[in-house]
């Protein structure tokens, strides 16, 4: 039981950093609010680098599998690379040599963390039966609802977009099916269209 609680409460934290990275990349700040960010992303990655070796413990060496351990490398030179790379620090906008941001190491970083969490999770439900129509609606939703709401954000679009022509823009992107409301080129930013 002790188990399935922390791996809740790892997932709960892969999905906060997640939404934080969102909401810094996609909405605007205050100038309080932008220090508040930096030190929760400073949280959430020793919150990482804590929970995998934690975890290795936990588990035992011996109950992970080749595709763990490269996962969990990865996820720690990410780490490495955001807290100690030249000219990166956490509480500053100082920039990296080839002139990249330090948040674009956050992407990997967290987004890597969250599957490999979920990946965790999904092991739980690994004996349950699910009807297949039902995973493969219910994955279209969510992934509809996502996309719509990053549509949403005031950074992806140049003037704003309205609800309904975010859901079928995204609803369009999910389908593949190329029909749009709006002029991608002259509606969304560069965000919005890479969304």
């Amino acid at each position: 039981m002790k188990s399935r609680t922390y791996l809740y409460i790892s997932v709960l934290i892969s999905l906060l950093s997640i939404l934080t990275l969102l909401y810094d990349v996609g909405f605007v700040q205050e100038a309080g609010a932008d220090r508040a960010i930096k030190f929760s992303y400073l949280i959430y990655l020793l919150f990482f680098a804590w929970n995998i070796p934690f975890s290795i413990f936990y588990m035992g060496p011996k109950r992970r599998k080749k595709v763990t351990w490269i996962t969990d490398s990865l996820i720690w030179l990410l780490i490495i690379c955001v807290l100690t790379c030249r000219g990166i620090s956490i509480f500053s906008h100082q920039v990296t040599p080839a002139g990249l941001q330090w948040k674009i190491w956050l992407v990997p970083t967290f987004t890597l963390s969250l599957l490999r969490e979920l990946s965790r999770l999904i092991q739980l439900f690994k004996y349950r039966k699910f009807n297949p129509a039902f995973l493969l609606v219910t994955g279209f939703f969510v992934l509809t609802l996502a996309g719509t709401f990053l549509l949403l954000m005031p950074r992806a679009t140049v003037n704003g977009i309205s609800f309904t022509d975010a859901f079928f823009t995204s609803t369009s992107a999910v389908c593949v099916t190329g029909l749009i409301v709006v002029d991608t080129g002259s509606c969304f930013t560069l965000l919005g269209q890479s969304m």
